[in-house]
């Protein structure tokens, strides 16, 4: 069953255009531009809109936010769009680049922390797991910035692990270890 569309699939993006966008009942709804491929308009069931660039970055479509209208105008999301669209002609990779930056002076430990504090709803043993982790297994690493553990010290690490505690528990630790990393906290 399809619901109908309320605005066109495709449209020149203005600021006049935005403003009168509906709303949908539910979920999302996206306006791509139709003078930038890849620009493009979302707009939630709660109404917020916002713009966004979508392109194939090493070989799979990347959805990037450029910024909430209006905070963002239309112009300045369409400038934006642009930059990005020339980061990725040359080969660059915008959102590897930013999650990089991020991790830039991030600790294993301020991630483990923020790891925590989003996720309220773990359970006691879980929990107390991947706290055991971090004492134990993970105690050298604490301090260690992120993007000096490197997919060597994990795979000596894993080795380590899975001689003194065993392959379960070794591989317990680096799927807690990969939840960290793939936390986007």
């Amino acid at each position: 069953m399809t619901t109908p569309r309320t605005q066109p699939l495709s449209h020149k993006i203005t600021k006049s255009y935005v403003d009168k966008l509906s709303t949908p009942e539910t979920g999302q709804t996206f306006v791509r531009d139709s003078e930038l491929k890849g620009f493009a308009v979302r707009i939630t069931s709660t109404g917020a809109k916002s713009f966004i660039l979508e392109k194939r970055i090493d070989g799979r479509v990347k959805r990037l936010t450029l910024g909430r209208y209006p905070e963002l105008t239309v112009e300045q999301a369409r400038k934006e769009a642009h930059k990005l669209l020339g980061q990725i002609a040359i080969g660059r990779n915008p959102p590897a680049e930013k999650k990089s930056e991020a991790l830039q002076g991030t600790t294993l430990q301020q991630a483990f922390d923020d790891f925590v504090a989003v996720r309220k709803k773990l359970k006691t043993r879980t929990l107390y797991d991947y706290q055991r982790i971090m004492k134990t297994v993970l105690a050298d690493w604490q301090n260690k910035a992120m993007l000096k553990i490197n997919k060597d010290l994990v795979a000596k690490r894993h080795s380590k692990i899975g001689a003194e505690h065993g392959e379960a528990y070794a591989n317990l630790s680096m799927r807690f270890l990969r939840a960290l990393f793939n936390c986007n906290c």
